[in-house]
């Protein structure tokens, strides 16, 4: 999925809407590094609804004007038992969907979290499910944010495991400058899923909600790297 200021963002990304293009983008106010882009790597094991959660993220974005790709990625490392995304959210066009030094990460096995962390950016913020991954002093990097994040516990409490991505989601929404709380709850509501047997999307909305929650009130994890581009 893909948009560049297109005339019909909803239209053109292949989602179920359209939106009105009349507004322009609107700045991003920071008291640091200002930010223009968002490159997010999502990885885990398949059934967690990290896909999913990657198409909200690109359709959050496209509510708040912003240009987005998603790319899943497909090659002999992640066949079978994992699936890995990428999304793009920026204020500026992109030139490409690729993420090789991701500004974040969101890791849901210990392979996905070895893999992806010697290449954030410093500065860039590493989110893990620590309810599958024990990690470690050794295993976190100085210059980046690392935090855990209890997904599958989480999700279970709110009623089905599968939604574990969807926590995470919510977790990174703590910390993005580019989307909010709004955009992301109409993107959930305009992306739900009809499938029968997938979760509602009362309890989709409440994953989200429980990871937003749980890292908005541990703000002081945030405050320990004066440069990093997400602090608020």
């Amino acid at each position: 999925m893909k948009a560049s200021r297109p005339a019909n963002p909803g239209k053109h990304a292949g989602l179920p809407f359209a939106l009105d293009t009349k507004a322009g983008l609107a700045p991003v106010k920071s008291q640091h590094v200002p930010v223009e882009i968002e490159r997010v790597i999502l990885a885990g094991p398949r059934g967690l609804a990290l896909h999913h959660a990657g198409k909200i993220i690109a359709a959050a974005g496209l509510l708040k004007r912003r240009n987005v790709t998603w790319l899943p990625l497909f090659s002999p490392t992640v066949r079978g038992e994992s699936d890995h995304c990428t999304v793009l959210v920026s204020k500026e066009q992109i030139g490409s969907p690729l993420a090789g030094v991701p500004d974040i990460v969101l890791a849901l096995a210990l392979a996905d979290y070895e893999l992806f962390k010697l290449r954030i950016k410093a500065g860039g913020l590493m989110l893990y499910d620590s309810s599958a991954i024990e990690l470690l002093p050794e295993a976190f990097r100085d210059d980046i944010r690392t935090i855990a994040v209890p997904a599958r516990e989480m999700a279970r409490d709110t009623g089905d495991v599968r939604l574990a991505g969807m926590v995470m989601l919510g977790a990174y929404l703590g910390s993005s400058r580019l989307l909010d709380e709004k955009s992301v709850h109409e993107a959930l509501k305009r992306t739900a899923s009809r499938d029968e047997g997938a979760p509602s999307p009362e309890l989709t909305r409440k994953a989200v909600d429980e990871g937003h929650r749980y890292v908005r009130e541990r703000r002081y994890m945030f405050n320990r790297y004066a440069y990093s581009i997400f602090m608020r």
